[in-house]
């Protein structure tokens, strides 16, 4: 995307003259800084100030903390600015303008006076040739050196000597804020972490207790692995502050980085990612494999989920979406979808009525036919009273044999017997329903091959989602997926990321890590073996 900056300078007469200039960047960055895209030498502002970002839906201020500006005549750190808005920073006042005939944001730049620049900063309205305010001591004649020996004699007295007249002070009158529940069990054991006085908490400290490769988030040649291996810890997990978040929730912990992946070695055609609700690129599933575009798997969930209700032995059955997708113990996410739990109970794998309960094992044909074979050739061995097998079998007294020509005979019979069920279960009623089912082998030796299923147990490996902090009364699972309308098995029945907006936008904006998590998958927050913490201070000295 491309970016008209008109730069507008006025002479002492009056006239102005206007510079344009084309940005191939939709992050314009202002501050004191040579390598900002704006750069003003005002010492009101930051090395690094400011930055405007150019979206599909118009520009969005962020400002560097403590840095702010003063947009409409109101100071804020973050606005979302239209057509008309006017922001001061120091001396510099830019104003959002209409886009260019061909759709390109444009934004005109002006450098004030000091005088104009200070009373619009003050946030009081007046002109450019308002008289400047009084800025410094000796602007109010006020000498330096009296104030700072009364401060210092105040900063004694509150900080040391009145402390002092009250009483010993514990360590408690120097901590700075509580600890984190999480870190409750170091409360008055500062050394934990602070292992030197006055200094900064070392990674060494956290990692102690925490898993040696916690800090993983890049794979070891990612470009970007070395930067963030110089990160601290205490860069995104800050103590002693009240409230007590632990975490920093701040996007741009994150969007330093995937504002512009190009330039942090991220994948080709990785897209740019700024806000969830602004700039975010729409959900990218995980797929089967290529040599397996679909999952073989005969089924529509218009079909079973039908509210007249669908045939089983027990009767008619009305489905839900439920009595399929379980959520596991701790709620986030559901159980794998098995044949004998939720499938059986309709699609029955009997196939003796002599024996309604005797089912074939679901998987492995090859162990259908040998459960079959087993099955039949006890029955016709022990006398199997059989009109399909042409002839009938007696019951034989206990403890008489068979003579060996009439068991071969009887076991042939068997195996032909179990042979018409398997071709029965496999291609005309049970297996064929729901696979894709093939004949293989001979005609004296027949087999069968079933299409293995295959199924995607995380659409979006990438994200971390909790169903069970979305499931309420009102929100069904209708809301985000269309089951009874999909009448393909094929069907992909993820929203996409605008079902998501619909909620997680204004006031309930959503950040980076609600979603991906820093650290990686499966890498747990405490090392169970014994902290080195302990042992290295129970080594002797």
């Amino acid at each position: 995307m491309r970016v008209l900056l008109r730069h507008i300078t006025r002479t002492a007469a009056g006239t102005q003259s206007v510079r344009e200039e084309w940005v191939d960047d939709t992050v314009i960055t202002l501050g004191r800084s040579t390598d900002q895209r704006v750069q003003s030498n005002d010492t009101r502002l930051q090395l690094k100030h400011a930055e405007l970002r150019a979206t599909a839906s118009g520009w969005q201020l962020v400002c560097i903390p403590p840095g702010q500006a003063v947009v409409n005549d109101k100071a804020c750190r973050d606005a979302r600015l239209a057509v008309g808005d006017v922001v001061t920073l120091g001396s510099l006042r830019l104003r959002v303008e209409a886009p260019t005939a061909a759709g390109e944001p444009q934004l005109s730049i002006e450098r004030l006076p000091d005088t104009a620049s200070a009373a619009v900063s003050a946030g009081a309205g007046a002109s450019a040739s308002a008289t400047a305010p009084k800025l410094s001591l000796a602007e109010l004649g006020w000498r330096k050196r009296p104030w700072a020996w009364a401060l210092f004699l105040v900063t004694v007295l509150g900080g040391l000597l009145l402390p002092w007249a009250v009483g010993v002070p514990s360590d408690a009158t120097w901590s700075s804020g509580p600890l984190h529940e999480a870190h409750a069990s170091l409360e008055g054991r500062c050394d934990s972490c602070h292992v030197k006085p006055f200094q900064r908490v070392r990674n060494e400290s956290c990692l102690d207790c925490h898993a040696d490769h916690l800090r993983t988030h890049l794979p070891a040649d990612h470009p970007a692995t070395l930067q963030f291996m110089a990160q601290r810890c205490t860069d995104c997990h800050v103590e002693h502050d009240e409230p007590s978040h632990l975490v920093q929730t701040d996007n741009r912990v994150c969007t330093d980085c995937h504002a512009e992946p190009e330039r942090h070695g991220g994948r080709p055609g990785a897209k740019p990612v700024t806000d969830f609700e602004l700039n975010h690129p729409p959900f990218r599933l995980s797929s089967l494999r290529s040599e397996q575009p679909a999952s073989q798997l005969k089924f529509t969930h218009a079909a079973h989920l039908d509210e007249r209700g669908i045939k089983a032995p027990s009767g008619t059955v009305v489905m839900k979406c439920a009595d399929c997708h379980t959520p596991t113990e701790e709620g986030g996410s559901f159980a794998p979808i098995r044949m004998e739990t939720h499938c059986a109970s309709c699609h029955r794998l009997d196939f003796d009525p002599a024996e309604p309960d005797r089912t074939v094992p679901h998987g492995d044909p090859t162990e259908v036919l040998r459960v079959l074979s087993g099955h039949y050739s006890a029955r016709y061995l022990a006398g199997y009273a059989d009109p399909l097998a042409g002839r009938t079998s007696t019951v034989l007294p206990p403890g008489v044999e068979v003579a060996p020509a009439e068991r071969a005979r009887l076991l042939g019979v068997a195996r032909d017997r179990a042979l018409r069920v398997a071709t029965d279960l496999f291609e005309r009623r049970a297996c064929v329903d729901c696979h894709t089912v093939t004949r293989v082998g001979t005609a004296a030796e027949p087999a069968w091959k079933v299409m293995p299923v295959k199924l995607v147990s995380n659409w979006m490996p990438s994200a971390e989602f909790d169903h069970a902090l979305h499931g309420t009364s009102l929100t069904p699972c209708s809301t985000c997926h269309k089951a009874e309308t999909s009448k393909q098995a094929s069907d992909v029945l993820m929203p996409p990321i605008e079902t998501c907006r619909d909620c997680h936008r204004g006031t309930m904006k959503t950040a980076c890590i609600d979603c991906h998590g820093f650290h990686g998958k499966g890498q747990p927050l405490w090392q169970p073996a014994t902290p080195k913490a302990v042992l290295r201070k129970a080594a002797p000295p």
